[in-house]
């Protein structure tokens, strides 16, 4: 009997099938594949913390101080009626321990800064100095600071840049500048209303708002104070600054107290500074964007600083963590926030990096972010 050869094959049916399953199985695998994913991208974001915090720690050993919030007051040439309470012109924090961080050449370029006839911190860190002074390899230089950046949010590189010297609001915006995601927990609780707004933060300790700033951070000491025209207030010279406190003075104990956070940017507005808000003019209601983290910024800004409290002239927040149905409130709702699904990541005092849920009772939040009201909130 003559045998033929018979040529095994997958019937259509049978082809389809197979295809079918397939599709299953990757539609099954794909959330897994984007939650790893998420979750090594939220473990960079944990260790860019716990580097920040290595790096206050050793700011303090060397320097016998907490890193100062900003440098305050200072300066005399073209923007010396600024001076008062540090309010546009000064350095915050990121730059103080740029040193820590592996970033000596980038700290050594603020320090030799020349502009507008001020040298060094008492310079004007503005639209101005961004766009004139720096060149675009200089700007590339100081927006690419890797840890600074959640990996959730966003890659290094960035920068809020309004493309003008006037920016939003004319030559003092602070809207042009590195961008990042990590703010500095800001704590003020003025009963009575001072007239200082907490984003204002002076460099004398008699300062008409400093004795309301009770959070981790505030602002450096300087030499040389003098009195400035036409505004209430001291000036010093801001390179001659110092720490003015240390771990002392988070009197509650460092291992229950919130220093640094993820900052909320409402959505749509990464990259983007003080956007007006339905045609809103300045002093009115802006929202709360995403600006340049080299300064104080001015008072719709804050993009260094998120709060815990607030209290000042009438106004009593307790802002806590921005939830899904929060990201696109206003300025005067300045939540910390981060896009990890549920839960926002925080440097503790001691170092250590907490997630922190953003259903978080506001009070017992506010008491976290308080150095001294003895109030004994465990970090959750």
């Amino acid at each position: 009997m003559k045998k033929t050869n018979i040529r095994a094959a997958f019937t259509l049916v049978e082809l389809l099938v197979v295809i079918a399953i397939i599709g299953i199985l990757i539609s099954l695998l794909l959330p897994a594949v984007q939650a790893a994913r998420e979750a090594a991208r939220r473990m960079q974001c944990t260790n860019n913390l716990k580097q920040i915090g290595l790096a206050i720690h050793n700011f303090h050993d060397a320097r016998k101080g907490i890193p100062p919030a900003c440098i305050g007051s200072g300066g005399w040439a073209t923007y010396h009626y600024l001076c008062s309470y540090g309010y546009y012109n000064h350095l915050t924090m990121w730059p103080l321990i740029y040193p820590y961080m592996e970033q000596q050449p980038l700290y050594e370029e603020y320090t030799s800064t020349n502009f507008d006839g001020d040298v060094g911190f008492n310079a004007c860190f503005s639209n101005r100095w961004w766009n004139e002074h720096l060149d675009v390899d200089g700007r590339k230089r100081h927006s690419g600071l890797g840890g600074l950046c959640c990996p959730s949010r966003r890659a290094a590189g960035q920068a809020a840049d309004s493309g003008s010297v006037d920016g939003e609001f004319g030559w003092d915006s602070v809207s042009s500048g590195p961008v990042g995601d990590y703010a500095m927990v800001c704590y003020y609780d003025s009963p009575g209303g001072a007239g200082q707004a907490f984003w204002q933060i002076g460099s004398n300790d008699t300062g008409a708002a400093f004795q309301y700033h009770k959070g981790p951070f505030r602002a450096a000491k300087l030499s040389g104070n003098w009195v400035s025209w036409g505004v209430t207030g001291t000036c010093g010279d801001g390179n001659a600054w110092q720490p003015r406190d240390s771990f002392a003075w988070r009197a509650d104990g460092t291992s229950n107290q919130l220093v640094i956070g993820e900052k909320h940017i409402p959505l749509g507005y990464v990259g983007k500074c003080a956007i007006n808000e339905n045609g809103a003019t300045q002093g009115d209601s802006r929202t709360q964007g995403d600006c340049s983290i080299l300064n104080t910024g001015d008072e719709r800004a804050l993009p260094s600083f998120r709060a815990t409290r607030l209290h000042d002239g009438g106004y009593d927040f307790y802002p806590g963590i921005a939830q899904a149905n929060e990201m696109n409130l206003h300025n005067w709702r300045p939540f910390f926030g981060s896009v990890h699904t549920g839960v926002c990541n925080f440097l503790i005092g001691d170092g250590s990096v907490h997630g922190i849920s953003s259903t978080i009772n506001v009070t017992n939040f506010a008491y976290l972010g308080c150095v001294n009201d003895g109030k004994a909130v465990a970090i959750p």
